[in-house]
């Protein structure tokens, strides 16, 4: 039998929120004449705010865990989804400060790249035949051009310009 775990479930989901209370508030959007700006159903524009920003390493912290517990945690039935869902709240503090920083986004580019699986590169990658590609020599330009371009025509079924379309059947 294993040792005694320091949180049933319920208790593990009381003290994660408790981290989160403990570094937010809530702050109303207000005009030029400090008057409450409204949503479209005249609601006041309230904004989610954070005194530091919520990271998984404070939190564990905070709850007095470690690293390995919380990975144990996260394969959990009852912790599973708590994890979850802090996971994911740190994400999403995260996606809104690479969107509304005006610099400083290389860390958490990184962040997001290598512990929220966000490809930080968008490209595509296109495979050719073995045969599309002479060994003997290399190709022109303008043979390496018909080939993407027969790649991408075959990937998106568009006219090209030597007049092909692969729409048609």
């Amino acid at each position: 039998m294993g040792r005694k775990r320091r949180y049933s479930p319920k208790e593990f989901k009381q003290a994660v929120e408790k981290y989160f209370r403990s570094i937010t508030f809530i702050r109303t959007i207000r005009d030029e004449y400090n008057k409450p700006l409204l949503d479209v159903d005249g609601n006041e524009i309230k904004l989610l705010e954070y005194a530091s920003p919520p990271s998984l390493g404070e939190l564990r912290r905070a709850i007095g865990i470690s690293a390995d517990t919380w990975s144990e945690y996260a394969k959990l039935d009852g912790y599973r989804e708590t994890c979850a869902d802090a996971r994911e709240r740190v994400e999403c503090w995260l996606e809104r400060e690479l969107v509304s920083r005006q610099k400083g986004v290389e860390g958490i580019k990184f962040n997001l790249a290598n512990n929220y699986g966000w490809n930080s590169e968008s490209r595509r990658e296109i495979k050719l035949q073995k045969d599309a590609v002479s060994e003997t020599r290399p190709l022109s330009i303008e043979e390496k051009l018909a080939i993407i371009a027969d790649a991408a025509d075959s990937m998106c079924g568009v006219r090209t310009a030597s007049g092909a379309d692969n729409d048609e059947k």
